[in-house]
């Protein structure tokens, strides 16, 4: 079995839920704990049962720069506020899981009529790639950021396992632990070599794939 696989690529997207890209994905994988279409936000955390000012998810999201230009908040604060309505974190505020839209709105650049956005989700025919991975093979429903929260330690929790105690971004003591000789993380990057397997990271902020070899 070994012997056949010739690459393993790990793609890491961020600042998109896992119901927003595959949560109508039910139709075809029915054993997903995705969206029945029922679930919804208040637009007022002090107003939770007007049934108004309720939000529900749709999968009408058309692409990315029309739904989600402004990326959703993705700190401590942020996740505690959209899972517990509290920025604190638990107890839970008004109700559990209800703090998306009031969080949304939070962001700066994130305008009054924009703010609903945030309970679009795709239709699996707006990602077909993804959709097609999807239906094709294993899909994990129950796999959680390792730090809810921040984008570089949950990358350095993939390639190394930690963080080494960091809980943001702070890039430039991230990128001096992670790389310098001797540093204080054994990461995919220094033990693949080892058994004789190359490895690349390639990463992309405008489009333009660059490569980074740790």
């Amino acid at each position: 079995m070994t012997q056949d696989i010739k690459h393993i690529v790990v793609l890491m997207l961020e600042n998109r839920s896992f119901d927003h890209m595959l949560g109508f994905m039910k139709p075809t994988r029915p054993e997903l704990n995705g969206l029945t279409g029922n679930e919804s936000n208040s637009t007022d955390l002090n107003d939770v049962n007007n049934p108004t000012k309720r939000v529900k998810v749709s999968p009408d999201a058309n692409n990315i720069n029309d739904v989600l230009s402004v990326d959703a908040g993705h700190k401590f604060a942020d996740v505690n506020t959209q899972l517990f309505c509290n920025p604190g974190g638990p107890p839970a505020g008004p109700e559990q899981n209800g703090g998306f839209i009031y969080s949304y709105d939070q962001q700066r650049e994130v305008t009054a009529p924009f703010v609903r956005k945030i309970m679009k989700c795709f239709d699996p025919t707006a990602v077909p790639v993804l959709s097609r991975l999807a239906n094709e093979f294993a899909v994990c429903d129950a796999w959680f950021s390792s730090v809810p929260g921040p984008t570089w330690p949950n990358r350095l929790f993939v390639h190394a396992a930690t963080s080494n105690g960091y809980v943001d971004c702070a890039r430039l003591q991230l990128a001096h632990h992670f790389r310098k000789p001797g540093g204080l993380w054994t990461h995919l990057g220094r033990v693949l070599p080892r058994y004789g397997s190359k490895h690349v990271v390639q990463w992309s902020f405008d489009g333009r794939s660059k490569e980074s070899l740790f």
